[in-house]
């Protein structure tokens, strides 16, 4: 899943630890698009691969929580 900052994490966390509130910007989430595996134009998977390298950074569990209650109850579209 991936916010509009392009901040990504997976659905079980977006859905069960952060209750669809980005920790980084507090905003929503979507499914995160796929790329198309041919080359259509320039800007493809054979020009540009995605990355191999895995970041995993936690959230600040208690930082989170502050932020979610400031805004956790209002419709993404809303914050």
């Amino acid at each position: 899943m991936i916010c509009s900052f392009e901040c990504t994490f997976c659905r079980t966390c977006v859905d069960t630890v952060l209750d669809d509130v980005c920790p980084n910007c507090g905003g929503g989430f979507v499914p995160r698009p796929i790329r198309p595996s041919q080359q259509w134009t320039t800007v493809s998977l054979t020009n540009r691969p995605a990355s191999t390298e895995r970041l995993h950074r936690p959230i600040d569990a208690e930082r989170h929580a502050a932020l979610h209650a400031r805004i956790g109850g209002r419709a993404a579209s809303d914050r």
